[in-house]
């Protein structure tokens, strides 16, 4: 370099220098970033710029950042405003919590919100869960024979839910869940001697047992749990005897419907 630049970069170095000094552990945010705006200037305009009190600097504005990094996640937390299932609120949470994390223990303790943010989390993650629920529910539509899995589902998921998500979920929709429970039940409740479905039991259903025994008919899951009246496993002669005398009036309860 020349000696003309020389003389002009350490003259700007001393007029730095001199800025940096006044500043202290009590300047503000304004007088820092006063400070860094010439100091920048001054390093493009000049090769190896470096005043002799960098290091003061260095330490100063590394304290300037990390309280500005604790700001903004405070920022970042009341941005959050009112927690709700949207794809914009989960983005507000997961941004506030990230930059959270990327927080070093000490400046954690800064945040003077952090149980706003902690909140938020499991607000959203109940408004999530119930959401879920509820969508179950909507799925299992009208209640048909084939309607068991739907139903089982959005119960198991009600019955995972903590007792305050429960509370949170749609009265009508928790209603229409236990309905739709009730009405399934009703539907495939297993009706004794009524082998054929057609809701009597007659002679017919005692051929059909009889059958059964022999090979001639083979019954669903359905029909035989239905011609199981004894109650013994296995549809068997003594079923349709039991059948007949039902459909004669000379019992009128069969045994498996005695048994606990």
């Amino acid at each position: 370099y020349n000696e003309a630049f020389l003389t002009a970069r350490t003259a700007e170095e001393t007029r730095i220098e001199a800025l940096i000094d006044e500043l202290s552990n009590d300047s503000t945010d304004e007088q820092l970033l006063a400070v860094k705006a010439a100091l920048d200037e001054s390093s493009a305009k000049f090769a190896n710029f470096y005043p002799n009190n960098m290091f003061k600097w260095n330490r100063l504005y590394n304290a300037y950042l990390a309280k500005q990094a604790v700001t903004d996640v405070i920022a970042k937390i009341d941005a959050i405003g009112e927690v709700a299932l949207t794809d914009e609120c989960k983005a507000l949470i997961d941004d506030a919590d990230a930059a959270f994390n990327a927080l070093t223990d000490a400046q954690k303790e800064e945040v003077t919100n952090k149980q706003t943010l902690d909140d938020a989390k499991v607000k959203y993650a109940d408004l999530a869960a119930v959401k879920a629920v509820e969508d179950l529910i909507d799925a299992i539509g009208e209640v048909t024979k084939d309607s068991g899995a739907a139903i089982t589902a959005a119960e198991d998921a009600f019955n995972a839910l903590t007792d305050a998500q429960k509370g949170m979920v749609n009265a009508d929709k928790a209603t229409a869940l236990a309905k739709a429970r009730e009405d399934y039940d009703k539907l495939t409740a297993v009706k004794y001697g009524d082998i054929n479905g057609n809701g009597e039991i007659t002679a017919d259903d005692a051929l059909l047992a009889l059958q059964m025994t022999v090979g001639k008919f083979q019954p669903t899951e359905e029909q035989a749990k239905a011609a199981n009246v004894d109650g013994e496993g296995e549809v068997t002669a003594t079923d349709a005897l039991l059948i007949l005398q039902y459909v004669v009036g000379k019992i009128d309860k069969f045994p498996v419907e005695n048994m606990a």
